[in-house]
């Protein structure tokens, strides 16, 4: 284990080590991006409470990761911190905690009302964001391949980048009318999508929010900024009122 003592982050985990469960040593305050990559043996491990930060894919990879707790004093979860964790079906944290909270093991950050982590070993194929949630974080589906059907409330405002991203059984995604903006590469790849509508509410979207996403046909309000986006991207639409392809 490699740790730096003077401000006490645990910067790396050998990936070769056999253990299948460990504990992170009381007194660490941070776990550095990528500590955990690749430890494909690991199934729980096990949190400090002097723990406040987990950097941006420290647990990248942990594809045998059931079970992990996040401990009161967490402050930061960095984007893609449990990226391909492929058996890991939830989230726990502890109930005191000020700035996260786990419902139902999918994650948000109670301060900006964002979901953080959506966990991609939970097997549902269907998936209602609660209402007061306004963002979808970063990545925040990246790779989930059970989800077949994901509808988002009232409220939502922003979906961030990757945020569905290689999701390949994606096939239904219901947009608010409050949607505000899309982020880059936001739906990247989800082949199983054919129609997506967008609302009028839409003021940016990144100009690959929906790359390879190569069965799509948007449907959009004539003469709406959706309608002007799908224009001069290429992308093949539909108006709400008529079945008039355009492209």
């Amino acid at each position: 284990m490699l740790i730096n003592k003077s401000d006490m982050t645990l910067v790396a985990y050998p990936a070769g080590k056999t253990v299948t469960e460990y504990s992170v040593p009381q007194g660490i305050t941070a776990i550095a991006a990528g500590a955990f990559f690749n430890a494909h043996r690991l199934t729980a491990v096990n949190l400090p409470d002097s723990l406040e930060s987990i950097g941006d894919n420290a647990f990248d990879s942990c594809w045998s990761l059931t079970s992990i707790r996040l401990p009161e004093n967490l402050q930061y979860i960095g984007e893609g911190a449990f990226a391909s964790c492929v058996s890991l079906p939830s989230i726990g944290i502890d109930p005191d905690n000020p700035v996260f909270a786990a419902e139902n093991g999918v994650l948000f950050n109670k301060q900006d009302m964002t979901l953080a982590v959506y966990p991609e070993g939970k097997a549902d194929t269907e998936y209602s964001v609660p209402l007061g949630c306004m963002a979808i974080g970063d990545g925040a589906f990246l790779s989930n391949r059970q989800l077949m059907s994901i509808s988002l409330p009232d409220g939502l405002q922003s979906i961030g980048s990757l945020a569905f991203a290689h999701c390949i059984a994606l096939e239904s995604v219901t947009l608010p009318a409050t949607l505000v903006s899309i982020d880059y590469l936001a739906f990247y790849c989800c082949n199983s999508l054919t129609t997506v509508t967008l609302p009028d509410s839409l003021q940016t979207i990144a100009s690959d929010a929906f790359r390879g996403c190569e069965n799509l046909t948007l449907i959009v309000t004539r003469d709406s900024f959706a309608h002007q986006y799908a224009a001069d991207h290429g992308i093949p639409f539909m108006f709400a009122d008529d079945s008039a392809i355009g492209n």
